[in-house]
């Protein structure tokens, strides 16, 4: 009689079986609660979730099944307990027919739940298939949940095609004490200033992005206080292209590596950057 295979994997701790399921897509993670009794449970408690690599969602029943299934993992979440490290949400729609319907609202409800759970990492991805140009600011962008402003322990924050409106980042309370990365791409703003502000409001940041970055509104070099006075002295690494205003270079002067376009110093005098080790300059027109 043949020996019954020993399942090793199963005798892990939770742990380490949490690990080994972080490197899936949640979905994933899901399915394998299928393999024995031991993984059943697992998934509820997993503090990685990562919503990627869905197909393309092309009407309102693919749109509803995938809600539904962010939203019963959510819920099973808020009934176990336990925080959430990392959400991970990279959705390609068909088209914006469904954005105020079943996208936006949807998304706010999410991201409600999940900036009450300890939240550090937040990737946000967001992209259409249609005609439109993503590149321009007359680009129609989903409205970024004002609730993310208010979770205190982030330490990663990437977003992608947004517009970031309808928050004043000049309250008191805002800040990302604990937030040392920060990647924009494509992304809206009412106003230079606020952009500045939330720059402002992280006081540890060492990792700054920022790409194809818009304002509704632009002030006047000497109108902007804000752009003046800031100053990001833990950033390491900067990388600031394709950005629709004047950028403070100075506030970049810790920076060890820095890639920016040529266009983003015309207004301000160059600091002495007495940390740098890698520049990369760009000679590229803004749109």
């Amino acid at each position: 009689m043949a020996a019954t295979a020993e399942d090793r994997i199963s005798s892990l701790s939770d742990d380490i079986l949490h690990r080994i399921l972080s490197f899936n897509t949640t979905k994933d993670a899901v399915t394998a609660s299928t393999l024995s009794k031991r993984w059943v449970d697992l998934w509820h408690t997993i503090p990685f979730l990562n919503f990627t690599n869905n197909k393309l969602l092309h009407n309102s029943e693919s749109i509803l099944r995938f809600n539904l299934f962010v939203c019963s993992v959510l819920l099973s979440r808020s009934t176990v307990g336990g925080s959430i490290n990392s959400f991970h949400l990279d959705v390609r729609y068909d088209n914006r027919k469904h954005l105020d319907s079943l996208i936006t609202p949807n998304l706010n409800i999410w991201l409600k739940l999940i900036v009450k759970r300890q939240l550090n990492h937040l990737n946000l991805h967001l992209s259409f298939n249609d005609v439109y140009d993503e590149n321009s600011i007359f680009y129609v962008r989903p409205k970024l949940p004002n609730s993310i402003f208010s979770c205190k322990t982030l330490v990663v924050l990437n977003l992608s095609c947004f517009d970031v409106k309808g928050f004043s980042f000049s309250n008191i309370e805002f800040g990302f004490p604990s937030l040392k990365t920060l990647h924009l791409t494509n992304i809206s703003f009412n106003d230079d200033e606020n952009f500045m502000l939330l720059l402002a409001g992280c006081s540890v940041l060492e990792d700054l992005k920022v790409c194809k970055v818009f304002f509704d509104v632009q002030k006047e070099v000497e109108e902007c206080q804000m752009a003046e006075s800031l100053s990001l002295s833990k950033l390491i690494r900067a990388d600031i292209t394709y950005f629709w205003s004047e950028f403070p270079i100075k506030a970049l002067f810790n920076s060890k590596f820095l890639r920016m376009q040529k266009q983003l110093y015309y207004y301000y005098e160059l600091p002495i950057f007495h940390n740098l080790t890698h520049l990369v300059i760009i000679d590229q027109q803004c749109f």
